[in-house]
């Protein structure tokens, strides 16, 4: 297991922020784990964040598709977007999120991970480490 500190995670926001600064006009963070980094990059740029929810694990179990739970609220039109989630394990919520985002009319979607699993089809443009282990970061630990 690959258990990411408060301080790791901070370094790899912020280092992600500075390859997609300029590039973006708004994040979206995909609830739960996408809004931690999307917080700290949106902050970092000062930049609006939205958020969208999808859920296909419990626990630590994939239990199918992804399904949304909740819809964007806001207006992307026109707007380039960053879509933000902590992890790609299949890319199955990355393209779901990314399909739905395009209905909103923005300019571009760009898409940012902490981490990528080899098994990631729907590859983002930015992430920060590659890991075939299960991740679990700081805000997972209860």
């Amino acid at each position: 297991m690959r258990k990411v500190s408060w301080e790791e995670f901070e370094k790899m926001s912020y280092e992600l922020a500075e390859k997609v600064k300029g590039k973006v006009d708004v994040i979206i963070g995909i609830l739960r784990g996408g809004y931690f980094p999307a917080h700290m990059i949106a902050e970092r740029l000062g930049l609006e964040i939205y958020v969208i929810r999808y859920k296909s694990y419990v626990k630590t179990k994939k239990v199918g598709k992804p399904v949304l739970t909740l819809p964007l609220v806001g207006n992307i039109n026109g707007k380039r977007v960053l879509l933000v989630d902590d992890i790609c394990d299949t890319g199955d919520t990355l393209k779901a999120a990314k399909d739905l985002l395009k209905q909103y009319n923005p300019s571009e979607v760009l898409v940012a991970t902490l981490f990528i699993k080899p098994s990631c089809e729907e590859r983002p443009e930015f992430w920060m480490e590659e890991s075939d282990e299960w991740v679990e970061f700081p805000w997972e630990r209860t």
